[in-house]
């Protein structure tokens, strides 16, 4: 690990600066500008501070953006939320499918099981493939292992990203081979999924992934957000040894001049949001000085809400919305 002479960590009163944080997500989900950002609040909240949000993810299920209203269901649905039922019940008739079945992921979480065979037809059958994807992400968040015969069948799928969600989902209910296909997605010629399948190792909690997760951090040659998304992995498994480069990306200026690689305001935001959201991944206390003037001082609302997930992650303790899960059927299968 480097030995990157940072400077004191002053002192912080960490409860004003949590409270900060969840005012900047709080604004950024009712942000009449961008559903792409309404939604990173409502995944940030849902993930890192689900307590006391849940009028807000309620409030989402009538947004006009579809994928805030997909947001808000897989959120009231990860926390099983019961009060939520009867607001859930009505998306059941939403025009966007994806958000049907969210709504039926949800429903599913909360025990009500009536509608959940539809889910299975979807995954196989729809002919839009971003419904079809979208519902082999919530295979995997539904947390039964029987679905993996379903997810493997969905790997066939024509589209390269299905195929990938699908793969995703299954290692993270468990599959020792899926956990192995996405480790060597993890050097894959395509650098999106490359850092999809990092990130994945991280958050399937393996301790085996990590010396591969570190191998790609290391590579100095390597791009930049590569190299994040290894920091951010290995974070998710307990390790900061990318908290150095984490650190001084927080600032990181000098995109890249090939139009290919977006715009020069793209990469910084997507260069300082990956940063950020590495250090929240290590709990990297020392970094909140960092954060909080990344969160504050920014113009780009996306960096703010990456920066201020950032500091809920490090003070807060990662809610465990899947214990003591109550018995339920069988995965969904075609009818």
């Amino acid at each position: 690990m480097g030995c990157q002479p940072w400077a004191l960590t002053p002192s912080i009163d960490e409860p004003a600066l949590r409270a900060k944080a969840m005012g900047y997500l709080k604004q950024a989900m009712a942000s009449p500008h961008s559903a792409t950002i309404r939604c990173q609040a409502i995944e940030a909240l849902a993930e890192d501070a689900p307590q006391g949000a849940e009028g807000w993810f309620i409030e989402a299920l009538g947004d006009p953006a579809a994928a805030v209203r997909f947001a808000g269901c897989v959120a009231l649905g990860r926390l099983r939320h019961q009060p939520a039922k009867a607001a859930i019940e009505q998306r059941l008739g939403d025009e966007n499918h994806s958000v049907r079945a969210a709504a039926i992921f949800a429903l599913h979480r909360l025990g009500d099981y009536r509608y959940s065979g539809e889910l299975a037809e979807m995954l196989l059958y729809h002919k839009q493939k971003e419904v079809r994807g979208n519902v082999a992400t919530l295979f995997g968040l539904l947390g039964d292992a029987k679905a993996v015969k379903l997810l493997k069948r969905a790997q066939k799928d024509p589209d390269y990203m299905v195929a990938w969600q699908a793969l995703e989902s299954q290692m993270l209910l468990g599959d020792a081979q899926a956990l192995g296909r996405v480790a060597a997605q993890v050097n894959s010629g395509r650098a999106d999924i490359a850092v999809l399948a990092m990130i994945a190792l991280g958050r399937a909690g393996k301790p085996e992934s990590a010396e591969l997760l570190r191998a790609r951090l290391n590579r100095r040659d390597d791009h930049i957000e590569s190299r994040l998304a290894a920091a951010r992995g290995l974070g998710l498994l307990g390790h900061d040894d990318g908290s150095d480069l984490a650190r001084r990306s927080l600032k990181f200026d000098r995109p890249d001049p090939d139009p290919r690689a977006g715009t020069a305001e793209d990469q910084i935001m997507r260069v300082r949001s990956m940063a950020a959201l590495a250090l929240g991944a290590m709990r990297a206390r020392a970094a909140l000085p960092e954060l909080e003037t990344l969160m504050t001082d920014s113009e780009d609302p996306r960096i703010q809400v990456a920066a201020a997930r950032a500091i809920v992650q490090i003070l807060s303790e990662r809610p465990q919305p899947d214990v003591d899960e109550p018995p339920r059927p069988a995965a969904p299968k075609p009818r």
